[in-house]
C-alpha cells in the first residue's frame, strides 16, 4: 500500500455485557426531543446506514460481513467538511446529508453525541477526536476550526516522515478501541503526508436480561444451503419482554442493554427466505415503520455465541460500497478538498480502510470498529489553453485527407 495522506476516523462499539456478580440495575432514561438539525442527521445516519449495508452485502454475498455506518459516517462527514464544489455535493448525497445546511449536519452531529453519551449512566459510551497534521503544509483555518468545534477535535503536529506518526495513531486507536483494533495504519508516513483525523468511540453495556453460561449448548445452526454446523447456542430460561415487528419477509427482534435505550436489532428472515434477498429489499421508511410499530411480547430467546473480524479497503482502482453510493468523484483527480488546503496542493482520497472486531457471548456484546480515510496529493489538473478570437483572423475550409482548400477568408469586423 503506498503511504497516503491520510483522513482517519475509528469507531468502537464495545459491550462488555452480563457478569454474574454484577448484575445492573436499570435506571431511567434521558430522552429529550431532538432538535431539527438533530432529527435531520439521525435520520441522514439511518439512511446511510442501510444503503451502505446494502451495499457491503451485495459485495460480501453469503460471507458474515461487519461495518460500523456511525464509523464511516463520523470520518466522511469530517472529510466532506474539507470539499468543495461537486465533490462535497457528491459526498453528501451519499451520505444522505444532501439538501441539509453543513453547519446543521456539524451542529447536529456535535449535539447528538452529547445526547447518546447521557442517554444512560449504566452503558459507558465515551468518544473522541484528535487531528495528525504534517507541520510542513498549512491546513485551511476554517477546517481546524470547524473539526475542533463540532467534534472537538485536539491537534496534534508533528513532523511526517522523522516522527514515528504511525506508531503514535495506531496506539491511541488501540487505547481506544480497548486494544481491538490493532495496525490501523500499517504504512508510516513521509514528509509529503498531509493529516491523519481520528475519531474514536467506546461503548460498554450489560444485557437488561442475563444469559447463564450454564444454559449454553451445542446446537445445530441451519445454513440456507440445507446444510448444519454445531454452534454454542446462548439460552434465556426466563420470559423476558422482547420488543417484536414484522418487516417484510422478515421480523425484527429487539435484544435490550441495560435500560433499554440502547438495543441489539436483529433482523430475522422468515423460514425459507434468503437473508441477502431480505436485506437488498429493505427500504428505509419499511425499516423506519416497522420500528414503530414494535410491540412488547414476553419470550424466550436462543442465539449463538459468535464472533468475527473483518477488514474492508476501497480505492479509486477497488470500488465499494462508496462508489457505489456515489462518491467515486472523491477518489478521482477532479476531487477538490480546496476547503483543506488551498491550492497548489490537491488532493484526493485514497483510500478508505474500514476494520472491525465483534463478540458476542453470555456477557453481552464487545464490537470495535476504525475507519482511515487516505488523502493523498494530486498533481494539479492542467488549465486548459484558450484561444480567445477576439481580432481579425483568417480562415480555410479544407478537406483533411488531401489537404485541399475548398474556401479561405479571413474576418475584420464579423456581421449575423
Amino acid at each position: 500500500m503506498k503511504t497516503p495522506k491520510i483522513l482517519v476516523s475509528g469507531i468502537v462499539l464495545a459491550s462488555v455485557l452480563w457478569s454474574c456478580t454484577t448484575p445492573i440495575t436499570p435506571t431511567p432514561t434521558q430522552v429529550r426531543a431532538l432538535t431539527a438539525a438533530e432529527q435531520s442527521v439521525a435520520a441522514a445516519n439511518g439512511n446511510f446506514a442501510l444503503r451502505l449495508f446494502q451495499e457491503a452485502s451485495r459485495k460480501e454475498g453469503s460471507k458474515n460481513t461487519f461495518i460500523s455506518p456511525l464509523s464511516y459516517m463520523q470520518a466522511l462527514t469530517m472529510t466532506a467538511n474539507g470539499a468543495a464544489s461537486a465533490t462535497r455535493d457528491s459526498m453528501s448525497r451519499a451520505l444522505q446529508i444532501s439538501g441539509i445546511p453543513m453547519q446543521d449536519v456539524n451542529d447536529g452531529s456535535r449535539t447528538l453525541t452529547d445526547y447518546l453519551l447521557g442517554l444512560d449512566p449504566n452503558v459507558e459510551f465515551r468518544i473522541a477526536n484528535g487531528i495528525w497534521y504534517n507541520q510542513k503544509f498549512t491546513v485551511e483555518p476554517t477546517f481546524v476550526s470547524t473539526v475542533k468545534q463540532s467534534f472537538g477535535a485536539e491537534m496534534r503536529g508533528m513532523a511526517f516522515g522523522t516522527d514515528r506518526v504511525k506508531d503514535d495513531i495506531n496506539a491511541w486507536v488501540e487505547q481506544k478501541t480497548n486494544n481491538r483494533i490493532k495496525n490501523l495504519i500499517q504504512s508510516e508516513f513521509t514528509s509529503e503526508d498531509l493529516m491523519c483525523l481520528v475519531n474514536a468511540v467506546y461503548f460498554n453495556a450489560m444485557w437488561k436480561a442475563r444469559f447463564d453460561p450454564a444454559n449454553t449448548k451445542d446446537e445445530a445452526f441451519k445454513r440456507e444451503d440445507g446444510t448444519t454446523l454445531t454452534c454454542k447456542m446462548m439460552n434465556l430460561t426466563k420470559e423476558t419482554d422482547v420488543r417484536m415487528a414484522a418487516l417484510g419477509k422478515a421480523r425484527l427482534v429487539e435484544i435490550p442493554y441495560s435500560n433499554g435505550q440502547f438495543t441489539m436489532t436483529i433482523l430475522l428472515p422468515n423460514d425459507g427466505e434468503r437473508l441477502g434477498n431480505v436485506i437488498q429489499s429493505l427500504t428505509p421508511s419499511a425499516f423506519n415503520q416497522a420500528l414503530q410499530s414494535m410491540s412488547s411480547t414476553a419470550t424466550l430467546i436462543a442465539m449463538p455465541k459468535f464472533s468475527m473480524e473483518t477488514r474492508y479497503e476501497e480505492t479509486s482502482g477497488r470500488p465499494r460500497e462508496l462508489h457505489a453510493l456515489g462518491m467515486g468523484l472523491a477518489f478521482s483527480n477532479f476531487a477538490d478538498f480546496s476547503a483543506m488546503y488551498r491550492p497548489p496542493v490537491t488532493a484526493a482520497i485514497s483510500f478508505v480502510i474500514h476494520q472491525t472486531f465483534l463478540q458476542v457471548d453470555e456477557r453481552g456484546t464487545e464490537a470495535a470498529a476504525a475507519t482511515a480515510v487516505g488523502i493523498r496529493a494530486t498533481s494539479a489538473n492542467p488549465q486548459p489553453t484558450i484561444i480567445r478570437l477576439d481580432r481579425p483572423f483568417a480562415f480555410f475550409i479544407r478537406e483533411k485527407s488531401t489537404n485541399m482548400i475548398l474556401f479561405s477568408g479571413s474576418l475584420y469586423e464579423p456581421k449575423i
